[in-house]
């Protein structure tokens, strides 16, 4: 019998509103999120080399607050979407990152990670709705973390 090593996939976010003049943090969210199914199979054919065109960087906000499900494709109602600051971190953390400026007053619930192609990797809703507007922005970090289970 083979002993089989088993790996888990962990991933939170964290959304904090930041004052633009203090630079201080208003509020700050972290909360779990859902791996969707179309970003479980991207995962999966990228370690087999079939999924090479696109990189899961683009952090995508939103205005929806309805609960995530790993069947979605896309975030419930879209508001913005920038290319992602990434980084590794040694202990097997992938970091995706953005601060995001606003000219007009926004709640925003959501945001996921996609690839250049709309393919959704995950999709998080806060508990609470961010207050945002020109005078703050809005600092998204999402840590996907993968290790032995």
């Amino acid at each position: 019998m083979s002993n089989i090593e088993r790996f888990k996939i962990t991933h939170n976010v964290d959304m904090m509103t930041i004052d633009r003049r203090t630079h201080k943090i208003k509020m700050r969210k972290r909360f779990h999120n859902v791996l969707t199914t179309v970003g479980l199979r991207k995962m999966a054919e990228l370690l087999m080399h079939e999924y090479t065109d696109a990189a899961f960087s683009i952090i995508a906000i939103g205005t929806n607050s309805t609960n995530a499900s790993s069947a979605d494709t896309e975030l419930g109602t879209l508001y913005s979407d920038e290319v992602a600051t990434m980084e590794y971190e040694e202990t097997y953390n992938a970091v995706f990152s953005h601060e995001f400026s606003f000219t007009e007053n926004v709640s925003i619930w959501e945001t996921g990670i996609f690839d250049s192609h709309g393919n959704m990797l995950n999709h998080a809703i806060s508990d609470e709705e961010l207050e945002v507007d020109s005078e703050t922005t809005l600092m998204v970090e999402i840590v996907i973390n993968v290790a032995s289970a």
